[in-house]
């Protein structure tokens, strides 16, 4: 029993962490001039490089969807992967119907959610 208990609270604190480390990623992004910018690429340089550090990954990407929907571009990378996305690479939706389907129904409800907690006005 004292085991778990030890590793229940092991389990607490490094969420508690967590949370501290992304609640003042998201200050710090809210008050950075680079992503309130007109320079759309720095700006989603700093969130994805931003992305990378707080949640400990090695690789993040920001994709978006051309006007007409029919593609989805690589508009911004941070990490190292020879294998991964890079700025520029394109798919095409008729390549992955469904998966891209879902993304459009998610997009706009998630474009909201990111203009509502950094009060973006450029993207």
């Amino acid at each position: 029993m004292p085991k778990q208990s030890a590793g229940r609270r092991k389990s607490l604190r490094n969420s508690e962490e967590r949370a501290v480390r992304q609640r003042k990623a998201i200050a710090d992004l809210a008050l950075d001039p680079v992503v309130h910018s007109d320079d759309r690429d720095a700006a989603f340089s700093r969130l994805v490089q931003t992305a990378c550090d707080t949640i400990h990954v090695a690789r993040a990407n920001i994709w978006q969807f051309s006007s007409d929907k029919t593609m989805l571009e690589c508009v911004a990378f941070s990490g190292v992967d020879p294998r991964g996305a890079t700025p520029g690479m394109q798919l095409k939706t008729a390549d992955f119907p469904e998966y891209l389907k879902t993304l459009q129904k998610r997009a706009g409800c998630l474009s909201r959610m990111r203009c509502m907690m950094i009060g973006c006005r450029n993207f």
